[in-house]
């Protein structure tokens, strides 16, 4: 797939001011004030805010008005917070836990697992770990891993961009594989020989929806102020911004 590249110094500056306005947050008691975030409540329940143990209840208000509370309820917990060196949060969300650490917020792992409810609790288990490091998306390298594993199964996607032409353009390249344990075996060799054109030609629609959704995305915020994304992308993760629009008042 293509994609468009931002400039590095700008993409950069967008993920430090990422850092500063979570530290800048300011909460009224116990609740995150912040008129971007008005479909989510942020409450600080224990700790100080963004030191080690401190711990976070965000609310989806508009799933809780319509009786969905317990899925748009989760629990962040902060393990550690220094955004020059190890930053680490645990995030909850009924029975799906994953586990965060940013080191230096340039390489980014996630750790996660779901444990469905009912009989048979191995076959309702599952797991993923992703890992992302931004110097060497930039230098060409594969850089993006993701990897679900479950007792029948095992996934793994790998990302690698290469520049295009003058450095306006990403080439991005993805390698998909997987492979059956015990039981999987038999079914995934049967899908792949099955399916297996059918499966390229939709990872490869998914691949170029996530090309358009970048372009959109750049299109949408060029030139615009870093700490005014950073802003937006973090309304974006708690829900609070709609289809990617920009916050009033921005041009």
């Amino acid at each position: 797939m293509s994609a468009t590249a931002p400039p590095r110094p700008w993409a950069d500056a967008v993920l430090g001011e990422v850092a500063a306005a979570v530290a800048r947050s300011r909460f009224a008691a116990g609740v995150l004030v912040d008129p971007a975030l008005a479909g989510v409540e942020v409450r600080l329940e224990a700790g100080d805010h963004l030191a080690p143990g401190a711990r976070y209840r965000v609310v989806g208000k508009a799933g809780a008005a319509a009786g969905a509370a317990a899925e748009a309820t989760a629990e962040v917990v902060v393990d550690a917070w220094d955004p020059g060196g190890r930053t680490e949060v645990t995030v909850s969300q009924g029975p799906a836990v994953a586990e965060v650490r940013l080191d230096g917020l340039r390489v980014a792992t996630v750790v996660g697992g779901f444990q469905g409810p009912g009989p048979f609790p191995r076959l309702r288990r599952a797991g993923w770990h992703a890992r992302i490091d931004l110097d060497r998306w930039w230098a060409g390298l594969p850089a993006a891993e993701v990897t679900a594993e479950h007792a029948w199964a095992t996934a793994t996607l790998q990302l690698t961009a290469f520049a295009a032409g003058d450095g306006g353009r990403w080439l991005v390249r993805g390698q998909a594989r997987a492979r059956g344990r015990s039981w999987g075996r038999l079914v995934v060799a049967v899908a792949l020989l099955v399916g297996r054109r059918a499966l390229a030609e939709a990872f490869g629609r998914a691949m170029d929806d996530a090309a358009r959704g970048c372009d959109e995305a750049l299109e949408r915020w060029a030139g615009a102020d870093p700490g005014e994304v950073a802003r937006a992308l973090l309304a974006a993760a708690g829900g609070g911004i709609r289809h990617g629009d920009r916050p009033d008042g921005a041009q």
